[in-house]
């Protein structure tokens, strides 16, 4: 039997096993919609700049933030929920889940939600760990924490730096019908407990316009992950798009 054959059915198989704790990764959407998200911010320059394209878009989005970024710039959480977005959690900071002894996993997770909330004067729903990286017992955390894991099938590429065209193709070739679309509006930096992080060049605003160009092309309008919810069952996997 191929590699291959054997990932996908090991993949499968831990689908399977993890049930409903699995993430969510897309949504069988009857509607012409994708859910966008964005993570790591908020950012003082880079998320008004996402902002205002989302607003000239007449578009919506789900933002993933950190609470070291929160605290940094708890103004900017007011306007992205006065733009009529949705706020998750993505962690205290970046660090990897699974770099951390369980306790401290619970901690962040526990915590790091009741503050958010308090934040936003509502609970928070969704969680999307720091570089979509978990193990079982991690995603069982996370729904025992009361947060619903959320991943992506679909991703802009801009945590690295790539060429236009890749990006583009790389958007056209995964941006469906009920995706789940990643991009960010910062990137994390010491203060957010990645010291070694290497930023790209990325115009996070000219990410978002092609986003919504290609989006256009196809008859595809973003929403929250909510509203796209709202529309059917989620499919939950595991595993994820690079």
């Amino acid at each position: 039997m191929a590699k291959s054959s054997l990932i996908a059915g090991a993949r499968r198989t831990v689908d399977r096993l993890a049930g409903s704790y699995a993430p969510i990764v897309s949504v069988p959407t009857s509607n012409a919609v994708f859910a966008l998200t964005y993570d790591d911010g908020p950012h003082p320059v880079d998320t008004l700049a996402v902002l205002d394209e989302l607003r000239t878009a007449h578009s919506h989005a789900t933002f993933f933030v950190l609470l070291s970024r929160v605290r940094r710039n708890p103004q900017l959480l007011r306007e992205v929920l006065a733009e009529g977005h949705e706020i998750g959690l993505h962690g205290m900071d970046h660090r990897r889940l699974t770099a951390l002894p369980r306790k401290e996993v619970q901690t962040v997770l526990h915590d790091g939600r009741s503050e958010l909330s308090d934040l936003i004067g509502k609970d928070v729903k969704w969680f999307r760990p720091p570089y979509g990286a978990a193990t079982l017992s991690t995603w069982r955390d996370i729904h025992a924490a009361g947060l619903d894991p959320v991943l992506w099938s679909a991703s802009a590429w801009d945590w690295k730096s790539v060429d236009g065209d890749s990006r583009r193709q790389k958007i056209e070739g995964e941006l469906r019908q009920g995706a789940v679309m990643l991009a960010h509006d910062c990137f994390p930096d010491a203060l957010d407990g990645t010291p070694d992080a290497v930023e790209p060049e990325v115009d996070r605003k000219q990410v978002a316009q092609l986003i919504h160009s290609i989006a256009s092309q196809k008859g595809l309008r973003s929403v929250t992950v909510s509203q796209l919810i709202d529309d059917a069952a989620p499919v939950r996997r595991l595993s994820r798009v690079k």
